[in-house]
């Protein structure tokens, strides 16, 4: 149960299902009037200066990605170019934290650009950062928060960009351990249509609070459903409609210090997956 007064909770986004939150950079930090979210962010970010409405600046971000040391390219500096971040509380080990998201910019080379998660307690306390961006645009899942455990809520961050007939999304499970943003998994699905068929992929995830030990299972679930219409003038061979649902379950490992996954199906579906781009 969320523990927070109720004006911060309503402000935070708690009282109402809507989910995460956003904000301007210089609006305050509710329930600390003498912190905006930039002075909050710069306080974790080097390079962040305030120009007008808007944080402008360049430097390199030294914030780990998620997804490990290797992922993100030697891409030089970041433009800042941030003007808003979303944020959310959600409860982890016990204890209140806030999550804030902030799109900094992007490098000349890097498509996803500079996405980082910051978590900070309650108090503002800074406590972790790393980068979740894998794709052009990132916010928070909607909604953001899952619940794993009796003290501890996850979070669900979604990466994605789309043309006119395609879309692709990279949703990134996270939650807290011993103040410290972990990953549990992430999740890759696709959309795309043509004028007489559409094939869509949609990611649901739930853990079961029947569950023994620390943290509850974990099951990320994509279904997948093909569907044929008659709308094109000139008919296409495609393939029949069709759903399947694919799902892997995360159970937490003590000895290991982590969710591991009892199979590869999730990301078997992506590589199948791949072949239709």
């Amino acid at each position: 149960m969320r523990r927070w007064p109720l004006a911060l909770a309503c402000l935070l986004g708690a009282c109402s299902p809507a989910g995460a939150e956003s904000a301007s950079i210089l609006e305050p930090v509710p329930g600390h009037p003498e912190m905006r979210w930039f002075d909050l962010l710069a306080s974790v970010v080097p390079g962040l200066q305030l120009e007008g409405d808007r944080a402008v600046g360049e430097a390199v971000v030294d914030i780990p990605h998620i997804a490990g040391e290797g992922y993100l390219n030697d891409a030089g500096p970041t433009s800042f170019d941030l003007r808003s971040v979303s944020f959310e509380m959600i409860e982890a080990e016990g204890r209140e934290r806030l999550l804030v998201l902030a799109s900094l910019g992007g490098t000349e080379f890097d498509v996803a650009g500079t996405e980082v998660l910051a978590l900070f307690e309650a108090d503002l306390t800074y406590l972790d950062a790393v980068q979740v961006g894998f794709d052009r645009f990132t916010g928070f899942r909607e909604p953001p928060a899952v619940r794993i455990g009796p003290d501890d809520e996850a979070v669900m961050v979604d990466s994605s960009h789309f043309n006119s007939s395609q879309n692709y999304s990279n949703s990134t499970l996270l939650f807290v351990r011993d103040g410290k943003l972990q990953l549990v998994d992430t999740v890759f699905t696709f959309g795309d249509r043509g004028c007489n068929f559409a094939q869509q992929q949609t990611l649901s995830v739930i853990a079961d609070e029947n569950g023994e030990g620390e943290y509850w299972p974990i099951t990320a679930k994509v279904v997948e459903i093909r569907t044929v219409s008659n709308e094109c003038e000139e008919a296409e061979t495609v393939d029949p409609p069709f759903s399947r649902a694919v799902s892997v379950t995360y159970t937490w490992s003590t000895s290991l210090g982590g969710y591991v996954a009892d199979s590869e199906a999730l990301a078997e579906l992506a590589q199948q997956t791949s072949e239709r781009f």
